[in-house]
């Protein structure tokens, strides 16, 4: 195994500590403490005054028992004077110590609500400060909505004191936002900004940032093909190829079925999002055209008049093509330099410039550099009025463009931005070095829960089933075995736990699920037993990777991708993602020169891309994800899918993924290239392959082994799980179910903010429950409420006052306890330092020998 020396880290701007309060509740276990003896104290008075109740009908006696009963302590305090005529001395003294008791108990109570209030106004204060003495967070929030501009200027111009409901009403989206900038590290704007990180001798850290913005690739897309589809020069101009087809006949007429790219109005951040099967009546002679050409060679302007027919006036045949390109059944044959946004706009100058029509071409251009020049000072504005200004004025031109073409976007989709370090952050060596030979143990076991190595069992299995021979074409019976195949996948994409049913043919598939079952049930069993906070399974987890079959074991080119943050000498391991670079190369640009100059680098793209024989899939669908210049040795496409086919150089090659032949000789699929070699795929970019176009999403899902994409905490059954630990790398923080404590966590009648918010402080401290944690979902359920899928992992501290409103509002009064068991409390655990920081590498193996 060894580690791509391209390694990035993900680094807050705001500290850990602005969203952390130091409250001491301890009071509350005093105040309990007390009110256990009072309780004592009421029970032996009242035992003492029944006794004598029965020698007098005293109604004083009567009252005082009444008071006590039913708590009524003051009413009892107030009225005791009646009584001290009636009673024994040692009764006399008994009452004095009881209102002693609770006079100190009323003080401890009225304290501890002062406290409360205060601790209350201090974490408001404390949000007012953050967000006028750290510009970028109210920044950030108005780029997520901007909606919000008015309500957040109100709230920070209005005094504290003189805050309204409607100013409360906006502290809950502050609460999330703020402690998002805070603590979690997924890259957005300059709030969390990425950086190079290299393993050294030495350690230095690295503080200079600056940003990057470019056009939302989809929005770019969109707005050319509208004015090219509209354009009668373009369609003139351009050449045609069409998408994979089939001709059928029908009572004497000829129907065409076709797979097409139709766009989704809803999607912003993909073009050409979904696919569709097309049929459409067509005369003899295009059928005739079609079969000629079929997808390799293209088609002119003249070739579709002279086929649909020569004597139909050329408005129509206009009106025709445009409906075909509408529908997907022809595909322009024209691509553009996606490598970075300013490759791409000027690449689109250039070549629309025989292709449009004077006015519409200068009406494009000029909005995209508009929309460009005001995106920009959206993005590096000051302060939120500024920024505000400017969002405004990008908001006029796209609701003009809007009313023009129908294509709609919101100011906040248009563009991308990021926060990059300019400089590099220097990791000890040895600090990571400690990590590699248990992360190799870690990916091997991967392969237990693999569903990409079961993939390709499995669709070898079936086309060994309707074909005897081991080679085989990328023909019909192949598409549709994979399509039906790709369905009873999904099973194991969405359960970790799921076990083959009698669909599946593979035995190698079933031999894999076998020891997933049993490691499930023998680290439930541990769980369960277990009294600990925290169980390393390091003896389990090896002795199971001994149980994976040896040929599964030596596959080649298994890559993972580590999202971890260090802890002095922990590893904590936040997600085990899919490699090849997938999460890397959305920020390559930022780092070209050391991609295109490192030694180390091109060392490990020989080593695991040109030795393993990648192809690289380099179009991005419209995704700025995907957006990059380096690319890898060898690229391909697919047919009827993509742009990059378009926009080959004189220097490049591109390979077509349905040349290479199929390879089941020994039950598991490989693909055959045309020197007779293995071959991969890959798509270095973060589009998650469920929402690329096309069959290419599943034969990608084939070549991704070495993802964990469910935590194992999620496998077990229990309410309380402990910390899972590999030897010094922890793979699942502690988790305790919300149904553990789901009886307290309502509200009781009548019950005010400061009681709930002590009871809970309470339940907290007597369970020794973790009062600091992150509430977070199952994700190994079935989601299918909108509100449980959009659920985010939310932080929660229980001494903080602000903070129990939120989760009160967010988690307890929003779900119906009945689904508390797909809700975890897991514990904080964070990195060593005062700022979030999470680092993203990539390890590979080149498979056992």
């Amino acid at each position: 195994m060894t580690l791509n020396p391209f390694v990035l880290k993900r680094e807050n701007i705001l500290e850990k500590s602005a969203i952390k309060h130091d409250f001491d509740t301890d009071v509350f276990l005093e105040i309990d403490h007390v009110e256990l003896l009072l309780n004592s104290y009421r029970d032996k008075i009242i035992d003492s005054l029944n006794k004598m109740l029965k020698n007098t009908n005293n109604p004083y006696l009567l009252n005082s028992i009444r008071y006590l009963r039913k708590n009524k302590y003051q009413r009892f305090v107030n009225s005791s004077d009646n009584i001290q005529a009636f009673i024994p001395i040692t009764l006399n003294e008994e009452i004095s110590r009881f209102i002693g008791l609770y006079r100190h108990y009323i003080q401890l109570s009225e304290s501890a609500k002062l406290m409360y209030e205060r601790n209350l106004t201090e974490v408001r204060q404390r949000f007012k400060d953050i967000l006028k003495e750290n510009l970028f967070i109210s920044n950030g929030l108005h780029l997520i909505n901007p909606q919000i501009y008015s309500k957040l200027t109100s709230y920070l111009n209005t005094p504290l004191e003189e805050h309204k409901s409607k100013h409360r009403k906006l502290e809950g989206t502050l609460y999330n936002f703020i402690s998002r900038s805070a603590l979690k590290t997924s890259p957005f704007s300059n709030i969390t900004n990425v950086g190079r990180a290299e393993l050294s001798n030495r350690n230095t850290l690295a503080n200079e940032y600056q940003k990057s913005v470019s056009l939302n690739y989809t929005f770019v897309y969109k707005l050319t093909y509208y004015y090219l589809f509209n354009s009668n020069l373009f369609i003139e101009k351009t050449k045609y190829t069409i998408p994979p087809f089939s001709i059928t006949l029908e009572n004497g007429v000829h129907y065409i079925e076709f797979l097409s790219k139709k766009e989704n109005s809803n999607r912003t951040k993909v073009f050409l999002s979904e696919e569709r099967l097309g049929k459409l009546k067509i005369p003899q002679s295009l059928v005739a055209l079609f079969n000629e050409k079929e997808m390799d060679n293209y088609i002119s302007f003249a070739e579709l008049h002279t086929a649909i027919g020569k004597e139909i006036q050329k408005e129509k045949i206009l009106a025709i093509i445009r409906n075909y390109l509408k529908i997907g059944l022809l595909i322009p044959v024209i691509g553009f330099d996606e490598t970075k946004y300013e490759v791409f706009f000027e690449d689109i100058k250039s070549k629309l410039i025989p292709l449009l029509e004077e006015g519409p071409y200068s009406e494009l251009i000029t909005y995209l550099n508009k929309i460009y020049e005001l995106s920009k000072q959206v993005s590096f504005a000051e302060d939120i009025n500024e920024k505000h200004y400017y969002y405004k004025k990008l908001n006029i031109i796209l609701k003009e463009i809007s009313e023009k073409t129908g294509i709609k976007f919101a100011p906040n989709q248009v563009f991308y931005e990021d926060g990059y370090y300019t400089e590099v952050e220097y990791i000890d060596s040895e600090i990571m070095n400690r990590f590699i030979s248990p992360l190799k143990q870690i990916q091997t076991f991967s392969l237990i829960f693999d569903t990409s190595i079961r993939l390709r069992y499995e669709f070898a299995a079936r086309l060994k089933s309707i074909r005897k021979q081991d080679f085989l074409e990328m023909d019909s019976d192949f598409f549709s075995i994979l399509f039906d195949l790709s369905k009873d996948m999904t099973n194991y994409w969405e359960n970790p736990a799921f076990i083959a049913s009698d669909q599946f043919y593979s035995d190698e598939l079933k031999e894999l699920d076998n020891i997933k079952f049993s490691f499930i049930a023998e680290l439930n069993s541990l769980c369960k037993n277990y009294s600990s906070d925290s169980i390393d399974i390091t003896r389990l987890i090896d002795t199971y990777i001994q149980k994976i079959p040896k040929k599964i074991r030596k596959e080649k080119g298994i890559s993972t991708g580590v999202f971890a943050q260090i802890n002095q000498d922990k590893l904590i391991i936040n997600s085990l993602y899919e490699g090849q670079e997938r999460y890397l190369a959305r920020f390559m640009n930022y780092f070209i020169e050391y991609l295109f100059d490192s030694e180390d680098y091109q060392v490990y793209t020989k080593d695991f891309y040109d030795d393993n024989n990648y192809y690289e899939l380099s179009d991005t669908y419209g995704f700025n994800g995907n957006v990059k210049e380096h690319r890898l040795s060898r690229e391909c496409y697919t047919v009827g899918v993509g742009n990059r086919r378009f926009s080959i150089k004189d220097n490049e090659l591109l390979h077509k993924v349905e040349d290479f032949k199929v390879n089941v000789s020994d039950n598991l699929f490989r693909f055959i290239d045309r020197d007779g070699k293995e071959a991969k795929i890959c798509f270095r970019g973060s589009l998650t392959p469920t929402y690329m176009p096309g069959y290419i999403a599943i034969l990608l899902q084939m070549f991704t082994s070495g993802a964990m994409y469910y935590k194992l905490g999620e496998m077990i059954k229990e309410e309380i799980i402990p910390r899972i630990s590999y030897g010094n790398i922890v793979l699942n923080r502690k988790r305790i179910r919300l149904t553990y404590i789901q009886e307290e966590l309502t509200r009781k009648d009548e019950e005010s903010d400061f009681e709930y918010y002590r009871r809970l402080n309470l339940v907290f401290s007597k369970l020794e429950l973790d009062k600091e944690f992150f509430v977070v979902i199952d994700r190994s359920s079935q989601l299918n409420d909108e509100e449980l899928f959009k659920f985010k992992p939310l932080y929660i501290n229980i001494e903080n006052p602000l903070s129990v409103k939120v989760f009160e509002k967010e988690v307890v009064d929003k779900f119906e306890k009945s689904i508390y068991d797909l809700f975890f409390m897991e514990e904080y655990l964070s990195n060593s330092g005062p700022n979030a920081k999470e680092f993203n590498f990539e390890i590979y193996q080149k498979g056992e020998t």
